[in-house]
């Protein structure tokens, strides 16, 4: 995309943003997602109708509480700032692409406000990437695995053994790779699992 174009293709991201948005709210203007919200219920579908079903009920209903005005603000500004993080990058100039970083997490904020949350903001803006999860589970997993890898960073720092990171390169048979597999399965399996179950 050339510089100059970036402002338009923003701006033809954020019409489009507003238009799918408006689309997908008044899909049930006759009642359809409704009634097959309804048959979902019933528990009387087949798995895979189930689950486009709910997926389709959990994205409107998130879509509905959000204004169409906020979708194209959200939609331009992210668009702008890849281009300006880019930009940034390139000249080691972090102070070039803040004031959008700022202004993507005060939408975010909103976002979060708009669509609702019990324990914490970010559990509404998780829910887009790990549906269904919260963010205390998701730490108390982290935390299982910051318990296993802080001391096992340690013990890595203090050894005495080297490695030719030279033998991490090249082109390596397909056939070796997958028999490398299991070897690989069972140091999973004997170093990090057996902390992370604990």
């Amino acid at each position: 995309m050339p510089k100059k174009g970036a402002r338009l293709r923003a701006e033809t991201i954020a019409h489009l943003s507003e238009l799918l948005h408006d689309r997908f709210i008044h899909l049930n203007d006759d009642g359809v997602v409704t009634s097959l919200k309804a048959a979902l219920e019933t528990g009387k579908l087949n798995d895979q109708d189930s689950v486009i079903i709910r997926e389709t009920w959990r994205e409107y209903r998130r879509e509905k509480k959000l204004p169409a005005q906020f979708v194209k603000e959200l939609a331009q500004i992210t668009s702008e700032a890849n281009t300006v993080w880019a930009n940034a990058r390139a000249q080691s100039d972090f102070s070039l692409y803040l004031p959008f970083l700022q202004k993507i997490i005060d939408l975010k904020k909103q976002e979060a406000e708009y669509v609702g949350y019990t324990d914490t903001p970010y559990d509404a803006l998780l829910d887009t990437y790990e549906p269904y999860t919260t963010t205390r589970e998701i730490a108390a997993v982290l935390e299982e695995v910051k318990h296993f890898l802080v001391p096992y960073l340690q013990k890595i720092k203090q050894s005495h053994t080297t490695f030719d990171t030279n033998k991490l390169k090249g082109d390596f048979a397909y056939e070796k790779q997958i028999a490398l597999i299991p070897w690989w399965l069972k140091l999973l399996a004997t170093t990090l699992m057996p902390a992370v179950s604990m």
